[in-house]
């Protein structure tokens, strides 16, 4: 069986001490809040994809400087994610929900910090998000979530 590599990037926009999270429905009828993120196109550089994904989610235009927070690395079955995180604090424009064909943004809304990561789908980026806000360890964090565990 062949190794699947996806590298993805999140936002962690914070207003007025409110975190940002969207609701997705995706293609496959899947659905769940998360933050607004994507995969990174080829050859694409990482702040552009955040950039571009936070964009295509929120219809915000995020001001620079956005920050990299950290990296989280999973492994699920044959598929190795790495997962990009950055902070962005500076956005303009009006939110508004989106209408791609395979991710459909139905909400987004603001949340206190802990109130928005406990409604996030996947646990692994709930775990890596609770963890880079109790600032145990300087930024920029890595997490490796490899080791299998029943909960991935």
């Amino acid at each position: 069986m062949e190794n699947k590599i996806i590298v993805l990037v999140s936002s962690i926009a914070i207003k007025n001490n409110k975190l940002l999270i969207v609701h997705n429905k995706w293609s496959d009828d899947r659905f769940g809040w998360t933050l607004p993120c994507g995969h990174v196109e080829p050859n694409e550089k990482l702040d552009v994809a955040v950039k571009r994904e936070f964009m295509e989610e929120t219809g915000l235009q995020p001001l620079e400087p956005f920050k990299f927070e950290f990296l989280l690395q999973v492994k699920k079955a044959t598929t190795m994610i790495y997962h990009f995180f950055y902070s962005i604090t500076r956005f303009d424009g009006v939110p508004h929900v989106n209408n791609d064909p395979d991710t459909i943004i139905t909400n987004l809304e603001y949340f206190s910090f802990s109130e928005g990561v406990s409604k996030i789908l996947y646990e692994d980026v709930r775990f890596a998000l609770n963890k880079w806000n109790s600032k145990e360890t300087a930024s920029p964090l890595f997490y490796d979530l490899t080791t299998p565990r029943e909960h991935l």
